[in-house]
């Protein structure tokens, strides 16, 4: 494990295995991989993943000096080691449930990953607040995305071999779509006007680096191997803003 993570022809293996999947995604696992595999990929995809988003992310800051409002007002409503437990554990969980659960065809996994996307999006669209909050109308939120979930269930149950045969020849462009949507809902973070808008796939890149490697993570190691990498990517930068700022 220690050679291969300083050993620059693995890291260039592995980046030509992610672009082949991204190029030609697939929603087949690779079950060859051992724990320790896996733990040492994740290691080496979240630095190659964190130093070309933390790269494009001044690169940007640098032309569109947009702050994000959201972590800014955290900052303010919860304590330090409060916020780091959201933006380490919750908030990875919630995403990666929404986003990138379903894209392993189950049943289960379709209808709580809609479940979530719905509690997701009403509660940052709709509500206007944060998904860890459980004073404003939590009860409704959390209502909405179970009752959006049990309908999709039933839906799926009733129409399962037709549903999972459109996953399966479609694969390609639900993970497409899901890192994406991953990204531009994110949009929500800032004070939203027009130009905020327009700027939206400049701004979202980041995000949008990281829904492409989340899902590739998701896929070929497995959902705990994509949370894990999610949190440890918001770890540093939270980290950071709170010791420095």
């Amino acid at each position: 494990m220690t050679l291969k993570l300083i050993n620059p022809r693995y890291y260039l293996w592995l980046i030509k295995r992610f672009l082949l999947f991204l190029i030609h995604p697939s929603a087949k696992q690779d079950k060859s991989l051992t724990r320790i595999d896996k733990i040492r990929d994740v290691i080496i995809l979240f630095l190659l993943k964190f130093v070309t988003a933390s790269i494009l992310a001044i690169v940007i800051k640098s032309f569109f000096n947009y702050d994000n409002t959201a972590f800014a007002e955290a900052k303010t409503l919860y304590s330090p080691v409060l916020l780091l437990i959201i933006g380490v554990v919750i908030l990875p969980l919630i995403e990666e449930i929404a986003f990138r659960l379903m894209m392993l065809f189950k049943a289960e996994n379709l209808s709580l990953s809609f479940a979530v996307l719905v509690y997701y999006i009403f509660t940052k669209g709709y509500f206007q607040t944060y998904v860890t909050d459980i004073d404003n109308f939590f009860f409704i939120r959390v209502t909405i995305g179970i009752i959006a979930g049990f309908a999709m269930y039933f839906i799926v149950l009733r129409h399962e071999p037709k549903v999972r045969k459109f996953w399966e020849l479609n694969f390609k462009w639900i993970y497409y779509f899901s890192f994406v949507l991953f990204a531009w809902i994110h949009i929500i973070n800032y004070d939203l006007t027009l130009e905020i808008l327009l700027l939206m796939p400049v701004l979202t890149l980041p995000q949008l680096i990281g829904g492409i490697v989340y899902g590739f993570v998701r896929v070929k190691y497995g959902f705990v191997y994509s949370c894990i990498l999610h949190g440890l990517n918001n770890f540093v930068p939270i980290g950071l803003t709170l010791v420095l700022f």
